[in-house]
């Protein structure tokens, strides 16, 4: 699945591999997007702090450090827009850090990273215009199972 939204997309990880295949796997994913990639956590949030972006993909230990940099990554990012999603990848689990998933991280993968995974993320995170489309006419297929007839709906518009 491929999809057209074009969003800027920030991208960290101290791993110059896994930040090579997340940032080919977001472009195959979505084509159009803008995508900036850090391998460390002070140009991030420098990045951060300072510019407009739609979504951080960021892993959650930098530096090799096993902390919760890329929680804190998060967090920056939600404190300065709290519209902007968030994705965390984690190699470990995340029971130590689960007060902060409802609050900083919208999304998390667990290490391996696989297109599947990453496709499913960003379908919830971003339905697709068919998907928008699907729910839309659904609506309206409810709608008129739900309606007696259509001179009842006008009798009721009438009276607003």
């Amino acid at each position: 699945m491929v999809f057209n939204h074009e969003l800027k997309i920030v991208i960290v990880d101290d791993d110059h591999r896994v930040l090579s295949v997340v940032g080919a796997l977001v472009k195959h994913l979505m084509p159009n997007s803008k995508r900036i990639s850090f391998n460390n956590i002070l140009d991030a949030s420098n990045h951060i702090n300072n510019n407009e972006f739609d979504l951080l993909i960021t892993d959650n230990s930098l530096n090799g450090s096993g902390g919760v940099e890329g929680v804190t990554l998060c967090g920056l990012a939600k404190m300065s827009n709290d519209k902007i999603k968030t994705i965390l990848i984690t190699g470990s689990d995340l029971y130590n850090y689960e007060w902060h998933l409802p609050k900083y991280v919208d999304r998390f993968l667990l290490k391996p990273i696989r297109l599947s995974k990453f496709e499913m993320v960003f379908d919830n995170m971003f339905p697709s215009d068919c998907d928008i489309i699907d729910n839309i006419q659904m609506i309206k297929n409810n709608a008129k199972r739900n309606s007696k007839s259509p001179s009842n709906n006008l009798k009721v518009l009438n009276k607003v």
